[in-house]
Parts: C-alpha cells; structure tokens; sequence
C-alpha cells in the first residue's frame, strides 16, 4: 500500500522495470484524498485503504453496531439455550449391539478382480434368511 500512496502522490517507482509497470497498471485503481488512500469502484463508491490496525479497529466497531442494531440477537443474547436436564451416557450400546461387519474371503476372483466381500449382519437377517435369499452384486458380476 505504500509503494500505491508513494507513486501517487510524488511518482516514485520501484527501480525494476517490470514491477514499475505493474505499479502503474495497478495504481489506475485508486486515488489520494486528503491524504487518504481510495480504491474506485466500478459500481460503488470510493472504498477507503486501511492499514491493519485500522482495519481491526473498524471491524470491532462495525460489530459492535451491528450487534446494537440488529433486533433478533438483542432478544436471544440474553437466553440460555442449553437443556436443564443434567446429561447422561447411553447406558447400553443394544442398537450397535446387535449389528455386525464381516469380512468373507478370499473368494474366486470376480471379472473385476474382486476377492472378499463386506457382509453387514443385523437381528433381522439370521442365518437361514441369506441361505434363502442370496445378495447378488448388480453391475456384471
């Protein structure tokens, strides 16, 4: 940002020719009022340059605004909005305990080079039930 306020007000350029051409391309994109640095805007107005520490100074003041302004943050700043109840662990596992991965093979080898199989097992699949109706994989194979 100082190389731009540099150039603009006293035409100072870098001693590098290729970085001088940027400068100069880059600089047509803003100005020097009052001292102050501006970017010009296609569609809006001319948007003030801040260094760093400005610039976190006017964003705690735009929050602070924002908050101030803004009507459904005031009334829900204000409300506890977590359970009374105290919390509690699941006390049994019984909806994990009844499901299971297993790992089948090494099967022959299918057309895609496939040697096992990955076999999800819950209560309502027993044993005799896969016997009856046997899993196909869709897709050639």
């Amino acid at each position: 940002m100082d190389l731009i306020v540099d150039y603009l007000q006293s035409d100072i350029l870098p001693t590098d020719l290729d970085q001088a051409c940027k400068l100069k391309r880059f600089a047509t994109r803003y100005c020097l009022v009052n001292g102050y640095l501006y970017r010009k805007g296609k569609s809006l107005p001319m948007l003030r340059c801040l260094y760093l520490d400005d610039a976190s100074w006017a964003l705690d003041e735009d929050a602070k605004q924002f908050a101030q302004s803004c009507e459904a943050w005031q009334k829900t700043a204000n409300l506890y909005h977590f359970s009374q109840e105290r919390l509690s662990s699941i006390s049994t596992p019984y909806p994990f305990a009844i499901w299971g991965l297993d790992l089948i093979g090494p099967l022959p080898t299918t057309p895609r080079q496939a040697k096992h199989a990955v076999v999800a097992i819950t209560e309502a699949t027993g044993g005799s039930y896969w016997w009856k109706h046997p899993v196909r994989a869709t897709g050639g194979s």
